[in-house]
């Protein structure tokens, strides 16, 4: 049985549009402590913060950003920039996420297919890391692309 993209693509457009990406969940500083969890609620239209606990602090990646992770990768591999065989290089970053992670070292390799499968299973903050690129620097353009799509998705 092949891979389908197609159909999954479809599954996580219904939950992309819940998402909302932000560059700064995902290269927070270190020098923030961590906390247990954050939310926000903003108005849409002027932008006012209607609700805010711990919105500064360092959190992992909620698995609404990782949809979104996922949205971005299917969107490359149906445009032929990625192919779901290709292999990614675990970067020192990647592999550092916790809690929930493959647990793959720093600089072996795993095929795009698997990391996908590993981000849908297992919500692995360490694969969906390493679908978004091979440092922090890159991270952080992935996470300000995910944030220009989201908002012309309408999100």
């Amino acid at each position: 049985m092949g891979f389908r993209f197609r159909s999954m693509r479809s599954a996580l457009g219904v939950f992309a549009a819940a998402a909302v990406a932000l560059p700064a969940v995902l290269s927070a500083p270190p020098a923030r402590a961590e906390v247990p969890f954050a939310q926000m609620a903003v108005e849409a239209e002027t932008g006012r913060v209607l609700h805010a606990v711990n919105p500064d602090g360092l959190i992992h990646p909620a698995s609404l950003v990782k949809i979104m992770t996922l949205y971005m990768v299917f969107e490359a591999i149906d445009a032929g920039r990625v192919s779901p065989h290709e292999r990614i290089v675990v970067s020192p970053h990647a592999a550092g996420q916790s809690p929930s992670k493959l647990a793959i070292p720093a600089g072996k390799t795993i095929a795009v297919r698997d990391a996908i499968l590993a981000v849908v299973t297992k919500s692995a903050n360490d694969m969906a890391v390493a679908l978004a690129g091979p440092n922090v620097s890159y991270e952080t353009r992935f996470a300000n692309a995910m944030t220009e799509r989201a908002h012309a998705l309408g999100m």
